[in-house]
């Protein structure tokens, strides 16, 4: 016999809904308060709250868990929050007197409600704004009213205060959720991981495991890690600080000169990493019979240092490497910036390597393109054939001579063809006899004839034509192809920015009341210190001179000066951006004159000068072919591509390399310059001359007077450039004469000798005079007529012997011009 069990399952009512809730609020609870355990790293923040609940920032004040406690609320809610507060009271419990703690209860409730205000998390209200109205509106009054509070807020108030400060403090903290540990630190977040290591440190006060002290065990691991990551610096500053807080604790000041000793030995075995540091921990160690002489304290103190070696070689070396990554200023971090900056570099590269392929590729599938070559393959036959139809398709004739007479009607019509071709047309008199004889139509034969040939000669031209575009955008596209792969081998710049230098310039120009935007110290190497600052527009007083190069002279210990300048006065963004270089030992006077072929005002000469960021100066000047607007067209584009690119610190073999290949492409014409180039250290004195295709130029020295010749063509005919780089040194007193062929050609015996008669005229070596006096003789040689243009440049060197000696850039962005034209 089956026996059914029944179940009874009963129907609640409405008095049943409340504990249903009350689980799923539990449930819900539970599932939350596992989700943040488990996934918010709670575990971990819970030590750390008992610890730093532990840490007493003075005697019997203890603020640094309920800062902590502020700072988790604002991150991972109030959940977390109260998770660390119960951990963090825990361990403030364990250190309070009975008397004090109802005082650390009630100012954990004011802080729990100060935290919990519906706008804490919003900037404009929070904890601070709280703090500061309770101290400002409410105590000053409830003290007057109530007398019998004021001991009570005397031992309130100092702990408020100092959970406000360390709240503050440890703000930071909340950043370093969301963000990887390379990355490095800024200030206030090392100040607020600094404060809590100290605050775990002091937390670890009394307690032990065995015989070991917890808390020097700690400080022993971070002392170690230190070294390793900081240096022989931050060794010996951790281990003072060890000491020092572990006296404070214990009461034992020889702490700290055990703890010096230990930092300065960790700190000298950092060359050789973890196996140097535990050395030079394991002879520190062996030193400690100096100090103690109990042998059981000995003992312990060794059994301790046992421990924290083994913990410290169980921290993976990876995870210190990434620890130094993020602390600014370490070996490591610094490693770490010159990879990534290699890492763009070679992005960069690879980059532009990327688009040369691509106009490597476009090039190659123009030239793997068929075309037609320049003389169209139709044969005679379609023109015959068209000539047919348009002649004689109408012909009462067409029988007789298309069919009956085919083959020599054929041969006529091509004969008549090649006639017409070498004659361009064709008249009723170049008819040959037999079809002169036989046509019934020979005006419209004629007349069809020249319209098959202008209809061949035009083909025939935009074949042409289209073959020729075709090449040209064939060698263009191979051409920005490689101008692409140069750029990239020019981007191998090593720049290093001097952050040492730059806080302390930061800091003189702030006391001295002069607002500085952005400032910036790059070393490049084999250069100068360049100093890029950005300002407000002083109004044209000269600040950049006056005040900062002055200031920047005085901090650095080394005379300093405007190199380049460059400001914006237009309201509301007027601002200047100039660099400060190392004051150089020389400056030059520059001076030019020139003429136009035949008095014009076009000169097809042209000429400029460029402040390198290397602290050098270059002076270029090109002659375009021939003269007038289209001479002028040419140098002044050869002109200000060289400029451009020497300013952007390009090599100047590189950027006359470049502007080649530049004007080969613009033009099919034959289009093509001269460069003559001269660069002057203005620190050294050396002198380097590049000439594509110029004419000689002349170093006029007291003793004599040194030609600089080069035997090359000019630019923008061959594909590559022949170069010749000459160096030469310069004195004070020299004087550099740059010239173009027109005043070589107007006086074919210019020379050393024809060059010191025309000095010795010049009064006191005048520049000016000089370069008048050489155009003068040019022009008299050619009978008083100038038959080219001519452009003679003058650069007198002088020895820098005062302020008064410094070149304003703003009065030679562009040479001095003196133009001398027929009367």
């Amino acid at each position: 016999m089956k026996h059914r069990l029944k179940v009874f399952t009963p129907k609640f009512s409405g008095e049943f809904r409340l504990p249903r809730r009350l689980g799923r609020l539990l449930v819900g609870w539970f599932k939350g308060f596992t989700a943040v355990m488990v996934q918010g790293k709670l575990p971990l923040l819970s030590l750390l709250a008992y610890l730093l609940g532990r840490a007493p920032l003075v005697p019997e004040v203890y603020p640094f868990g309920m800062a902590l406690m502020t700072t988790i609320l604002k991150v991972r809610g109030p959940l977390a929050g109260f998770i660390v507060l119960f951990f963090a009271s825990h361990g403030m419990a364990a250190r309070l007197s009975t008397s004090t703690v109802h005082y650390w209860s009630l100012i954990g409730v004011i802080t729990c409600a100060a935290a919990l205000l519906p706008n804490f998390r919003k900037p404009r209200i929070g904890f601070n704004s709280v703090f500061a109205i309770i101290a400002v509106l409410a105590v000053p009054p409830l003290l007057l009213t109530v007398p019998w509070l004021v001991p009570e807020f005397i031992t309130w108030l100092p702990a408020l205060a100092a959970i406000w400060a360390l709240g503050n403090l440890l703000a930071p903290i909340a950043e370093l959720e969301s963000r990887r540990l390379a990355a490095p630190l800024d200030h206030q977040q090392l100040t607020a991981a600094a404060l809590v290591l100290i605050g775990a440190f002091l937390g670890l006060t009394d307690l032990y495991l065995g015989t070991v002290h917890l808390q020097e065990l700690f400080g022993c691991v971070v002392l170690m890690i230190a070294a390793q990551i900081g240096g022989l610096a931050a060794a010996v500053v951790g281990g003072m600080l060890l000491g020092f807080f572990t006296a404070l604790t214990s009461g034992n000041l020889m702490l700290v000169g055990i703890y010096g000793v230990f930092g300065l030995l960790c700190g000298i075995g950092n060359q050789h990493q973890k196996l140097g540091i535990s050395f030079a921990f394991v002879i520190a160690n062996l030193l400690l019979p100096f100090f103690l002489r109990d042998t059981e304290a000995l003992y312990n103190r060794w059994t301790l240092s046992a421990a924290a070696l083994m913990i410290f070689f169980l921290i993976p070396l990876r995870l210190l490497r990434r620890l130094a990554r993020a602390i600014p200023n370490t070996e490591e971090q610094r490693h770490n910036q010159e990879l990534t900056h290699k890492r763009l570099r070679e992005m960069l590269n690879q980059r532009l390597d990327d688009f040369a392929r691509v106009f490597e590729e476009l090039s190659t599938t123009f030239n793997q393109i068929p075309h037609r070559p320049a003389l169209p393959d139709r044969s005679y036959d379609d023109y015959v054939l068209s000539l047919a139809r348009k002649a004689c398709g109408d012909c009462t004739g067409f029988q007789t001579c298309w069919e009956t007479r085919f083959h020599q009607t054929y041969w006529d019509m091509v004969e008549l063809l090649a006639i017409a071709e070498k004659n361009s047309r064709i008249q009723f008199s170049d008819l040959p006899d037999e079809v002169a004889k036989y046509c019934m139509q020979p005006y419209q034969l004629t007349t069809s004839i020249n319209a098959v040939m202008e209809m061949l000669r035009l083909e025939t031209f935009w074949q042409r034509l289209l073959q020729e575009s075709h090449e040209v955008v064939t060698n263009q596209l191979e051409g920005l192809s490689q101008i692409m792969r140069s750029f990239a081998s020019q981007m191998e710049l090593e720049v290093e920015f001097d952050e040492e230098w730059e806080v302390r310039l930061r800091a003189a120009l702030a006391r001295g009341r002069i607002p500085v935007e952005s400032l910036r110290v790059i070393r490049t190497p084999g250069g100068k210190p360049e100093i890029h600052v950005r300002m407000e527009h002083c109004g044209g007083v000269q600040a950049c001179r006056e005040k900062v190069a002055e200031m920047v002279s005085q901090i650095l210990g080394q005379e300093y000066s405007v190199w380049t300048r460059e400001c914006n006065d237009i309201l509301p963004r007027a601002r200047c951006q100039f660099v400060l270089l190392p004051e150089r030992a020389y400056n030059v006077q520059i001076e030019t004159a020139r003429a136009a072929k035949d008095g014009s005002f076009i000169s097809g000469d042209s000429h400029s000068q460029v402040w390198l960021r290397d602290g050098k100066l270059a002076i270029v000047l090109s002659d375009g072919m021939g003269y007038g607007p289209r001479a002028a067209l040419e140098s002044t584009a050869t002109i200000a591509m060289l400029k451009q690119l020497m300013q952007a610190g390009f090599d100047r073999e590189f950027a006359v390399r470049t502007v080649n290949s530049i004007l080969l492409l613009r033009s099919t014409d034959e289009t093509f310059a001269t460069v003559d180039l001269a660069i002057a250290d203005l620190y050294t004195g050396e002198l380097e001359f590049i000439k594509i295709g110029a004419a000689p130029s002349f170093i006029v020295r007291g003793s004599g007077i040194d030609v600089v010749r080069s035997n090359t063509l000019p630019i923008g005919i061959l594909n590559t450039v022949e170069m010749e780089p000459q160096v030469s040194s310069w004195r004070h007193g020299d004087i550099l004469l740059m010239m173009t062929d027109g005043v070589m050609n107007g006086y074919s015996g210019l020379n050393e000798e024809w060059l010191r008669r025309v000095i010795h005229r010049a009064p006191q070596r005048d520049l000016k005079t000089i370069l008048n006096l050489i155009l003068e003789e040019a022009q008299a040689m050619n009978g008083g007529e100038i038959k080219d243009d001519m452009t003679v440049i003058g650069v007198l060197l002088r020895k820098r012997t005062g302020v008064d000696d410094v070149i304003e850039e703003s009065a030679v962005n562009e040479i001095p011009v003196y133009d001398r034209r027929l009367a």
